[in-house]
């Protein structure tokens, strides 16, 4: 298995770098003084955000020694997430979308005041995605000047999360209790999930693809497969 697994947040305040082998701790970053709420990749580089600190930190993943940190974004930061030679930070006070170089890790330029923390952002197709408590909408952002392209409607409740596939953002978050898929060309919505029974605070993406199978279409095919196997259906 290739790779490695990088996690951040609270007490402990440090990157920790695990080998996916048998999840055992390989390396540490120093304290990043504050609670780290975000994390991504780009170029080789980890880069982690937070409480208190304030700072996107880029780490060197061959020792996970700091090499640059961003200005002060001006609150709390919530969320990362990296497109093109850019790392891209929103959060809590300064409820914008920073755009850092990660040469030197300095400001390039920054995003309209979406109206609330900025608690979800992805990156599809050459754009960047907010989403976050009031206005309640994703927003559709143009990386190279930072302008709103276009925005959805309300999702109907603080959007958490945030990801993307094929060609369609997907949000979660409160009180809606969804997922709702969005088309990018217009931020239109296109389809929404059953309610997950609360609220929803995590999104991701697989490559597997569901195959239904029939008089089991809430089974996977690997399960009913199984399923089959041992006499139960």
């Amino acid at each position: 298995m290739a790779g490695t697994v990088y996690a951040g947040g609270f007490t402990t305040k440090k990157v920790f770098q695990y080998d996916p082998t048998d999840m055992s701790k390989v390396a540490e970053s120093l304290d990043y003084g504050g609670d780290i709420i975000g994390l991504t990749t780009l170029g080789g580089y980890i880069y982690a955000g937070g409480y208190t600190t304030q700072k996107v930190f880029q780490y060197d993943p061959t020792d996970m020694s700091k090499v640059a940190e961003s200005p002060d974004y001006g609150g709390s930061i919530r969320m990362l997430t990296a497109l093109g030679s850019y790392v891209y930070a929103g959060g809590v006070t300064t409820k914008k979308v920073i755009q850092y170089d990660t040469s030197d890790m300095s400001k390039v330029a920054e995003s309209l005041d979406y109206g609330g923390t900025i608690f979800g952002l992805t990156a599809l197709g050459g754009y960047i995605y907010a989403g976050g408590y009031t206005p309640h909408k994703v927003w559709q952002i143009d990386p190279t000047d930072m302008s709103k392209v276009a925005e959805s409607l309300t999702y109907g409740g603080a959007i958490i999360a945030l990801t993307a596939l094929g060609s369609y953002v997907y949000a979660a978050g409160e009180i809606t209790e969804k997922v709702i898929q969005y088309d990018p060309s217009d931020m239109s919505e296109v389809a929404e999930s059953p309610e997950y029974g609360g609220a929803i605070r995590g999104l991701t993406w697989s490559d597997y693809t569901y195959t239904p199978v029939v008089g089991l279409e809430n089974k996977s095919a690997g399960m009913a497969a199984k399923m089959v196997a041992a006499g139960l259906i």
